[in-house]
């Protein structure tokens, strides 16, 4: 066969030369780069706005806005999101009008002109990337990140320029990642970063997908079938974040309430007898270090007595590794409470609801009808901080510096810090469902979850001083976490899911 002359006329009959024809498609292509990518998603965007328009009328975008809210519902869509990246792709993408169908279903089945096939082959790619939540485990500011996709655990690394200046490590987005000719972007992301803490709501929101559609790991069709599902996800997220109220607990992790319980009582002296263990089985004091120490806080001129309920943890004798079995350090202590003895009333200062029970219980254990209870005044801590303004002095505040900044204090939070960091691998971390670190290192769950917390130790690294840094490096070597992730499968030479487009008949 005779090789066809680029100036001659396309065989298809057009009229027009081959090399403006058939002979521009099969030209061989140039591998697009970043830029070029960028490129056809904004004429991908005026090709599906136009299309649009001329479907749905001048109005298409109020309509799509309409169903985005009718969709997810007013209490997580505000108005904020009308001009997002999300809501636009969102409405180029997933919108479905009354007809069942979204842009590039009616682009691919006739209703878009396919003259540009770069553009063509761009739409395809992005509609066949399913939206995802990605962790970032390294950024590298305006190239790219590298990336974990929480959802159908995969590795992937992203070229991009502005949200790579942005995120940091451990910071969670939600966006498609459209892989076209080997190089990836991110298409539709949310505009609320979630932080790392967020990961394992994350994982039980996989969780319960995986066990809903029995795969797992997800598969990219079925990622591409529950679209709106992880917006909702994402919007329930964002809105969490957006009205958090920041809870105070004390070292059993109750809420913060202030609670004071006051009985009346016979003697002073029998009272103190009754309850002085509760100090000095951990304190380890004579009688009478115990009562000068009682008299002492009390304050000059009063006569009341006052006791620390200590509990302790551990003993100071206890090992590293039987420390470390209940979550704590040698020699850690607790303040349970505070006992105030009066000559004829006796008060007891809780910070929790559990412990105002348990003091209840304690008193009518030891004293039976000997104390009579009279009554219970429960403050939060916001009540606590209106009652009792107090704005600190400029010399106040010169002495609290001083204090912090003094070598004594330094090495006492240093040694502090190095002792909780010896044996936080083998202490139950709540943020790892309950494991210890070096459990969690061994289970690909517990492994996931551990890798998302030590990202978050960095990032706080950031913006603390030195003696309240964590040594990552270190703990990472300690749980064999040399490797980000919890296991790699990667996209293969960018390949996404597929849709089967409709034809036109």
């Amino acid at each position: 066969m005779n090789r066809i002359g680029r100036n001659d006329p396309c065989p298809c009959g057009s009229g027009k030369k081959y090399k403006h024809c058939h002979g521009a498609l099969d030209a061989p292509r140039s591998k697009p780069g970043y830029e070029e990518l960028r490129r056809l998603e904004y004429e991908a965007q005026l090709a599906l706005e136009k299309l649009a328009r001329r479907k749905y009328g001048a109005q298409y975008v109020e309509t799509a806005w309409t169903d985005f809210i009718t969709e997810f519902g007013e209490d997580l869509v505000d108005s904020t999101l009308r001009t997002s990246d999300l809501f636009e792709r969102w409405m180029q993408y997933c919108w479905r009008h009354g007809d069942g169908q979204c842009l590039p279903e009616l682009f691919f089945s006739g209703g878009g002109s396919r003259s540009d096939e770069d553009v063509a082959r761009f739409i395809e790619a992005t509609y066949s990337s399913p939206y995802s939540f990605f962790q970032v485990l390294a950024s590298r500011s305006g190239q790219g990140m590298d990336l974990r996709d929480l959802l159908q655990n995969l590795d992937v690394s992203v070229a991009e320029r502005a949200a790579s200046s942005q995120c940091r490590p451990g910071d969670i987005l939600f966006a498609r990642v459209v892989t076209l000719e080997g190089i990836s972007m991110f298409m539709g992301m949310g505009p609320m970063l979630l932080p790392a803490t967020t990961c394992d709501s994350i994982i039980e929101y996989r969780e319960w997908l995986e066990e809903d559609v029995g795969e797992s790991p997800i598969s990219a069709d079925t990622m591409l079938e529950l679209e709106n599902d992880h917006h909702e996800e994402y919007l329930e997220q964002r809105n969490a974040l957006l009205h958090r109220k920041i809870q105070m607990c004390n070292t059993d992790g109750d809420p913060l309430l202030f609670i004071t319980l006051t009985w009346s009582i016979a003697s002073q002296g029998d009272s103190f007898e009754v309850l002085k263990d509760l100090q000095q089985t951990v304190s380890e004091e004579s009688d009478e270090e115990l009562h000068a120490a009682a008299r002492e806080d009390a304050g000059p001129g009063d006569p009341t007595l006052k006791i620390h309920w200590l509990k302790q943890r551990t003993p100071p004798s206890a090992s590293k590794e039987a420390s470390a079995s209940r979550g704590t350090i040698p020699g850690d202590n607790i303040l349970y409470a505070t006992i105030s003895i009066g000559v004829d009333t006796l008060t007891i200062e809780v910070n929790s609801e559990r412990r105002a029970d348990e003091a209840r219980k304690m008193m009518k254990q030891r004293f039976g009808d000997k104390a009579v209870f009279l009554k219970m005044e429960a403050k939060s801590l916001e009540q606590l901080h209106t009652e009792q303004p107090h704005e600190r002095t400029a010399e106040e505040l010169d002495r609290e510096r001083s204090l912090n900044d003094s070598p004594e204090a330094r090495a006492l939070i240093e040694e502090m810090m190095r002792r909780h960091w010896e044996t936080w691998p083998d202490m139950p971390v709540p943020a790892l469902r309950g494991m210890t670190p070096r459990n969690a290192a061994r289970d690909p769950l517990g492994r996931e979850l551990l890798e998302s917390l030590l990202l978050d130790f960095e990032q706080k690294n950031a913006v603390v001083e030195a003696p309240l840094r964590v040594d990552v490096d270190a703990l990472r070597k300690t749980l064999g976490m040399k490797g980000r992730g919890p296991r790699s499968r990667g996209r293969e030479g960018g390949k996404t899911a597929t849709r089967d487009y409709p034809v036109q008949e």
